[in-house]
């Protein structure tokens, strides 16, 4: 990133490894696959592929362990971005553009989506209702 702020990186960085730790336990594997989405979601490319080839794995052993864990790849995608999404959100210097891009979403609208059907408001009520408490 051009405009790249080291000291949000470093808080990020830190909220992402707390996030990690208040996800109910689950095993080694799991575990790993949500550090490599967290790693990846600014990057934009949070597709399983992306995740098993960082992971030395193929996509459908991915799929397989994730199966066994009482899981999908969907599921922990959505977890994460949930979870993150609030944290952001909260934050009042990030603007919701921003907060699609840091959950690794193509477009707002998608992100706006996902938002509304994770809590039944949209980004921009919730970011207002943050603000006024």
């Amino acid at each position: 990133m051009l405009q790249a702020e080291p000291g949000l990186c470093a808080v990020l960085k830190r909220y992402g490894e707390d996030l990690l730790k208040r996800f109910p336990p689950a095993t080694a594997f799991l575990d790993k696959v949500r550090g490599v989405i967290i790693e990846e979601l600014g990057k934009g490319n949070v597709g399983s592929e992306r995740v098993s080839t960082r992971l030395g794995i193929v996509p459908r052993t991915l799929q397989r362990q994730l199966r066994e864990a009482g899981t999908s790849y969907r599921e922990v995608l959505d977890e994460i971005r949930q979870e993150l999404s609030v944290y952001y959100l909260r934050n009042s210097d990030i603007a919701i553009c921003e907060v699609t891009f840091l959950l690794g979403f193509s477009e707002t609208t998608s992100f706006n989506r996902a938002f509304k059907r994770w809590y039944d408001l949209s980004p921009a009520k919730f970011q207002r209702l943050q603000s006024s408490e």
